[in-house]
């Protein structure tokens, strides 16, 4: 699946992200000027003028914006988690677990909180350390759609959902 980062424009003054992780998506909401041009982690680009930056890896990243109004370049540190949109824990070795990953950035003590659909919370694992297997007290949980909620370092909590399949 690719990983996309959305791009609607940057205020230079303050930037603020949304992070869609099921599509592997970063989203600016101070949105002011439309001459901007994005890349990542190369500051020589290639550049795109936007509103997409595609195949970003999991991990920390550094997005380059190049303002063509004042000739600048500036560039700030994302990280960009990557999950499945599903698993299947039927003990085949393949896809048994449900984990994030943030590439080799570490992510010490950030809770992943699993609910299902009712927001009532099924269990928790850390990021660089656990998983979520499908169980609940010794009892599978049947085949259906799972939420989860990650807090980043900087207290962006990130929100999304997965799918169980049996």
């Amino acid at each position: 699946m690719n990983k996309i980062i959305k791009i609607y424009g940057i205020n230079w003054l303050m930037v603020v992200w949304l992070i869609f992780l099921l599509l592997y998506v970063i989203e600016p909401v101070k949105a002011q000027s439309s001459l901007n041009e994005y890349a990542v982690n190369n500051p020589n680009g290639p550049y795109v003028t936007g509103p997409e930056v595609k195949d970003v890896p999991a991990g920390m990243n550094t997005l380059y914006i190049r303002n063509a109004d004042i000739c600048a370049i500036t560039s700030m540190e994302v990280l960009v988690p990557e999950f499945a949109a599903a698993f299947s824990p039927n003990n085949d070795g393949i896809n048994d677990n449900w984990f994030v990953s943030t590439g080799t950035y570490p992510v010490p003590e950030r809770p992943v909180r699993i609910f299902d659909r009712y927001g009532k919370l099924l269990g928790q694992f850390y990021v660089n350390t656990g998983s979520w297997d499908g169980m609940l007290n010794g009892r599978e949980m049947p085949a259906d759609d799972y939420w989860f909620e990650f807090s980043l370092p900087e207290n962006l909590i990130i929100k999304g959902h997965f799918s169980l399949v049996r």
